[in-house]
């Protein structure tokens, strides 16, 4: 389920979802404001006790019966904004409806997280939990895909930091690496158009410092490319569980250069070029290897042979290793690695 379709990133206006025949009044204030209510829902008990949400209905059963209106408990709910209550009261009363008609935008998601933790309906945060991870996947080939529908990183930008600040706030750790990684990825020039409230609304300063450090150990990561030929050195093997050994790239991957070489003899120059050029001019150093072109290695006299290699082989190894050590290069909270091979889009 994408979250993408709605081009408004704001919760549409909603029907009336309060119901006349409802039990129970929730009353949506400002935080510690405890004499008006931005809104009241009447809703039913039954309805909340149907999908868990135990702080509401522990609410619910210790109301104070000065309180009640028609009598019928008010509970007072402090600190939520009315838009994010009607997305939770939304997605209570109308569950999978919520997918239809390009309903369920990001904030819409966002909202239903945020008060699921809230009030501990946790059926319904693991079920929007899942609906956003499918969006920001943790597997590296889900990952590419979907982002071939939605473009660079930088489109989604303001997205990934809304999600950065809702996931940590309800410790949904799973959400973060690929959120961070888009936020790290982007361009220059894409920044520029990201006005400076946007991060300060939705980034901490060690949200940011952790941008900073991927961003560095990034570079690291690329240093055995841009080594590549000095002293003998070969571009080394991003190999998790050690199954290849160190060092065995060119064995285990070259196809055979057509100039009778193990490979051409130009890569290594070539490579570092590209990639100082690129560093020098302040592109991202996660997301610079996918503006390499085989152009630029073709007009260097590299065959097609040891081009193709460089591209599927080497530098594929090297995006994916970038992508997998995310948690540990930005020092996020630890996440599932069986997540990393959990393919998020299934046929029925």
């Amino acid at each position: 389920m994408s979250v993408e379709g709605h081009t408004e990133e704001t919760i549409p206006s909603l029907i009336d979802i309060t119901h006349d025949d409802g039990d129970t009044v929730l009353s949506v204030r400002k935080a510690h404001d405890v004499q008006h209510a931005d809104a009241e829902f009447r809703v039913h008990r039954a309805i909340i006790s149907l999908h868990g949400g135990s702080v509401l209905r522990h609410l619910v059963e210790a109301a104070d019966p000065s309180e009640y209106v028609d009598g019928r408990p008010v509970i007072p709910c402090y600190g939520d904004s009315v838009e994010d209550f009607s997305a939770l009261l939304m997605a209570l009363y109308n569950g999978l409806a919520l997918l239809h008609d390009n309903y369920l935008t990001l904030d819409v998601a966002l909202a239903i997280l945020r008060l699921s933790d809230k009030y501990r309906f946790e059926a319904l945060q693991r079920g929007i939990t899942r609906v956003l991870f499918e969006n920001w996947p943790l597997n590296y080939d889900d990952y590419i895909s979907r982002q071939e529908q939605w473009g660079s990183p930088g489109s989604r930008i303001i997205k990934s930091m809304k999600l950065v600040k809702t996931a940590q706030q309800c410790k949904a750790w799973e959400l973060l690496p690929a959120a961070f990684y888009e936020i790290a990825a982007t361009q220059p020039l894409e920044w520029d158009d990201i006005e400076l409230s946007s991060c300060e609304k939705y980034l901490t300063h060690p949200d940011l410092a952790r941008i900073l450090r991927g961003r560095e150990s990034a570079v690291k990561r690329l240093q055995s490319l841009l080594h590549w030929g000095a002293f003998g050195h070969r571009p080394q093997v991003w190999d998790p569980d050690n199954s290849i050994g160190p060092d065995t790239v060119v064995q285990r991957w070259s196809t055979g250069c057509t100039k009778r070489q193990t490979f051409c003899q130009e890569i290594p120059r070539t490579l570092m070029s590209a990639i100082s050029v690129e560093l020098v001019e302040g592109t991202s150093p996660l997301s610079l290897l996918s503006g390499l072109t085989k152009t630029q290695f073709e007009a260097a006299g590299i065959c097609t042979s040891c081009v193709d290699w460089v591209f599927h082989r080497v530098l594929e190894n090297k995006k994916r290793e970038i992508w997998h050590n995310v948690v540990v290069d930005f020092e996020l909270p630890e996440v599932d690695p069986k997540l990393y091979s959990e393919r998020t889009f299934h046929s029925l």
